[in-house]
């Protein structure tokens, strides 16, 4: 298998070939998705720190009316 035909089994790599994105194209479409992601992996980090101080406050509310 030569490296073009290796290459060739990217989806991404044969839409570049094929004319339908330019490579800038595709590098910009890869860095925003990689920031998108980090974006995401920030968020749930956020809500998961949220969720767990939630359920401190449930529980330490709970404890009180007992």
């Amino acid at each position: 298998m030569t490296d073009l035909e290796y290459l060739m089994e990217s989806e991404c790599v044969r839409l570049v070939l094929d004319g339908k994105f330019t490579p800038a194209e595709l590098d910009s479409a890869f860095f925003n998705l990689r920031k998108r992601v980090r974006d995401l992996e920030r968020q749930r980090t956020e809500q998961a720190v949220e969720i767990g101080n939630l359920l401190q406050r449930i529980q330490y509310e709970t404890r009180c009316e007992e």
